[in-house]
C-alpha cells in the first residue's frame, strides 16, 4: 500500500518512475521493428535472387543438353567418316597391292625375256 501511495504520489508531482522503463522498452520495440523490416527486405531479396538462379540454372541446363546432343552428332559423324577412311584405305591398298603384282610381273618378264 505504501508503494502504491508513493507512486501515486509520484504521479501526481508530474513524476513518472515507470516511464524510463517506458522509454527503454519502446526504443528496444522501434529497434527491433527495423532489424525485422531489414530481414524481410534481404529474405525478398534472397527470393528474387533464387528465382533468377533457378532460371539461369535452367538455361544452362538446357544448354549442357543441347552441347550433348551435338557432341553425340559429331562422334557419329567422326565414326562415319573413320568408317569411310578406313574403306579407302583398304582399296588403295588393294589397288596398290595389284599394281606392285602387275609391276612384279612385268619386271620378271622382262628378266626372263632374251635379248
Amino acid at each position: 500500500m505504501r508503494r502504491y501511495l508513493f507512486n501515486l504520489w509520484l504521479a501526481l508531482t508530474g513524476s513518472d518512475p515507470y516511464r524510463k522503463e517506458l522509454d527503454d522498452a519502446l526504443w528496444k520495440y522501434e529497434k527491433t521493428a527495423e532489424r525485422a523490416s531489414g530481414l524481410q527486405e534481404l529474405y525478398m531479396q534472397s527470393l528474387e535472387n533464387n528465382e533468377k538462379k533457378d532460371t539461369e540454372a535452367k538455361s544452362l541446363q538446357r544448354l549442357v543438353e543441347n552441347l550433348r546432343g551435338r557432341l553425340a552428332e559429331k562422334n557419329s559423324e567422326l565414326e562415319r567418316q573413320g568408317e569411310i577412311f578406313r574403306e579407302r584405305m583398304e582399296r588403295m591398298k588393294e589397288e596398290f597391292s595389284q599394281r606392285l603384282d602387275k609391276y612384279n610381273s612385268e619386271i620378271d618378264r622382262l628378266k626372263n625375256a632374251k635379248p
